[in-house]
């Protein structure tokens, strides 16, 4: 069964869509990868 939860953030994604780039508590590390 399909999950339902999460469709609205995938009708969401798209080219025109920006990135949502949550803040960090370091300044400057909010595109690393953490894992």
């Amino acid at each position: 069964m399909a999950d339902l939860d999460d469709i609205k953030d995938g009708k969401d994604f798209g080219v025109d869509v920006p990135q949502k780039n949550s803040l960090f508590e370091l300044k400057g590390c909010g595109a690393l990868d953490w894992g």
